[in-house]
């Protein structure tokens, strides 16, 4: 099941030129781990800086008012 994923190649110039706006984010605590690396490579390609929400993976169901504080904090600076 991994397979597939570890060799798909996002569309770059796609992500930077479409709406809405693409916003990368990983969990705190995911540091050093697959997706964390993942997320910042692309980030690095959109030429984007990556967005650090609480938590790991599935941070919003660990601490659901630290996801939604700064995904407020994501969506209100989208305009």
């Amino acid at each position: 099941m991994l397979k597939p994923f570890t060799r798909y190649e996002p569309p770059i110039e796609a992500l930077r030129s479409g709406e809405p706006r693409v916003v990368v984010a990983f969990g705190a605590a995911s540091r050093g781990q697959i997706p964390r690396r993942a997320a910042e490579a692309l980030a690095q390609q959109l030429e984007t800086a990556p967005v650090e929400f609480p938590g790991d993976h599935a941070g919003f169901m660990a601490d659901p008012e630290g996801f939604a504080t700064t995904i407020r904090k994501v969506l209100s600076e989208a305009g």
